[in-house]
């Protein structure tokens, strides 16, 4: 027999035996919250040039993959989820992933190269870019679908890697975004289509445990309670991977990070009974 002793139970009022239960909802996840109108945003130094201690390959010989999930509240044109860039309002980022009112737009080496792809608001969206130095193609997929939803090839010869230095989480180019952001990630190598799968997690974000390739995994943001300090004036979010690649907030205050429906995915209740030791019982027929 199974007994749910969660949302599932009735209370049935003057019956003998029966207690009317005292529901607790589980608390949820933490993550950032990003307030596009205070200019919020999270940032660190990155080398991905491909040259001097760079990690990653130049040009023809590069492999990457960048994955992170968003919530957004609005409709906006053209706020930035994501840029790889010299600066926070570089015109000429390497890699910059935009809101565009309901769409997502990818911008690869200069240019816009991704079809339209719709998200939805008001709910958690997981986006996984990757570039894969075997055939020159930088590909787009959203919510473990393992058919991306865009393909480009760029011949194998990115023209302004140099310009990828900085990361920038919640800002790129045209604005900053509104919305809430959590588990931002960076390897050096390409994963495969069924690794996409394994990082969606059927919709909960894969925080514990062995990650994809996980040796060459070089950033890991969290984003959450756990990972993250408070030093006064800003967020030091602190680099999973082991790299050192610290990420610091700016604009931001306590209330930026909040509580989440992220992870609630579970087999069972969010919620269940107290007995108080004195003549509380179940009765089982």
């Amino acid at each position: 027999a199974y007994y749910d002793l969660g949302q599932g139970s009735a209370y049935a009022s003057g019956s003998a035996g029966i207690i009317e239960p005292n529901l607790a909802q589980a608390i949820g996840s933490t993550v950032f919250d990003f307030v596009g109108s205070s200019n919020q945003y999270v940032s660190t130094a990155f080398n991905g040039t491909g040259t001097g201690d760079s990690v990653f390959g130049l040009q023809g010989d590069l492999d990457l993959t960048l994955s992170f999930w968003f919530y957004r509240k609005s409709n906006t044109v053209a706020l930035g989820l994501f840029s790889w860039a010299t600066g926070l309002t570089s015109g000429a980022p390497f890699l910059l992933i935009q809101q565009n009112l309901t769409n997502l737009r990818v911008f690869w080496d200069g240019g816009y190269r991704s079809g339209t792809q719709v998200t939805a608001q008001d709910e958690w969206n997981h986006v996984v870019i990757t570039r894969t130095a075997s055939d020159n193609t930088l590909r787009g997929y959203l919510n473990g679908n393992t058919t991306p939803w865009f393909s480009y090839d760029d011949s194998g010869t990115p023209n302004i890697q140099t310009n990828a230095t900085n990361i920038f989480l919640g800002n790129g180019y045209n604005g900053y975004f509104t919305g809430e952001m959590a588990n931002c990630q960076i390897w050096n190598t390409a994963l495969s289509a069924a690794n996409v799968t394994t990082l969606y997690n059927n919709g909960v974000p894969l925080y514990t445990g062995t990650q994809p390739e996980a040796a060459n995994l070089q950033l890991w943001w969290k984003l959450n309670v756990d990972n993250s300090t408070w030093g006064g004036s800003n967020w030091s979010i602190t680099d999973s991977s082991g790299e050192g690649n610290t990420g610091t907030s700016s604009g931001m205050t306590t209330a930026n990070l909040v509580t989440s429906d992220l992870t609630r995915s579970i087999p069972y209740s969010s919620y269940s009974m107290q007995f108080d030791a004195t003549n509380d019982y179940i009765i089982v027929p």
